[in-house]
């Protein structure tokens, strides 16, 4: 039950998180999904829209740190890939944007976002007739018209999470049905433990060692 409750409080962090990121206050949502991952380490959407705010930050370390999280955790993630890609080429790094946005296609063929960079890069090797792998090139694509153009690439992402704030996520049961379950835990496990101390009670047993099954009961309703 311990574990429920964690998650369910993570969700309500990952929400306000959402809020924040809508009224471009990035600072504060980060605080709120750091609160939702250390309440829930596995949460991969909260580690990826809190990327999301630490790449248009500009902090391009911890945004690539939360996206490697989330790929551990997603395996097939295809728009973590994206954002890697995104940052590799604000990074001035093409070969890896290349190689992030071949992640991205590869893992789901039809995201439009990482094939259009994709062709843009190639048709600007073409053009410029360099190789990906050359990499470190003094020309800059993505950084003319200076940070407005990096959020805007983001904001893509952030249109879409504004449309479904739970579109990395599968629709889970709603928070009164979670609240339901946990009241009916502790009730359980009330009325187990008013049974037994009225039986052993009945039966004139010793209590320390039906206490100790009855705590151990307890544990296994909470976990």
């Amino acid at each position: 039950m311990i574990r429920r409750i964690k998650k369910f409080l993570a969700k309500r962090y990952y929400k306000l998180g959402g809020k924040l990121l809508e009224q471009n206050n990035f600072d504060d949502a980060i605080d709120s999904y750091t609160k939702a991952i250390e309440l829930d380490p596995t949460y991969s959407s909260a580690y990826f829209n809190r990327s999301l705010c630490y790449a248009i930050e500009g902090n391009y370390e911890l945004a690539s740190r939360d996206l490697l999280m989330v790929m551990k955790l997603e395996p097939n993630s295809f728009d973590a890939p994206y954002a890697m890609g995104l940052i590799s080429e604000y990074k001035q790094d093409f070969k890896t944007a290349l190689k992030w946005y071949d992640e991205s296609i590869k893992k789901n063929p039809n995201y439009s976002p990482a094939i259009e960079k994709r062709k843009k890069l190639e048709k600007i090797f073409r053009e410029k007739k360099v190789k990906p792998s050359q990499g470190g090139l003094d020309w800059k694509i993505t950084t003319q018209g200076g940070h407005d153009r990096e959020i805007s690439d983001y904001w893509e992402i952030r249109e879409e999470y504004m449309e479904n704030p739970y579109y990395r996520e599968k629709k889970g049961r709603s928070w009164f049905w979670t609240l339901l379950e946990i009241l009916l835990t502790v009730i359980l496990g009330v009325l187990l433990y008013v049974f037994v101390m009225d039986y052993m009670k009945h039966m004139e047993i010793p209590a320390s060692p039906f206490l100790f099954l009855v705590f151990k009961a307890l544990l296994y309703l909470m976990a």
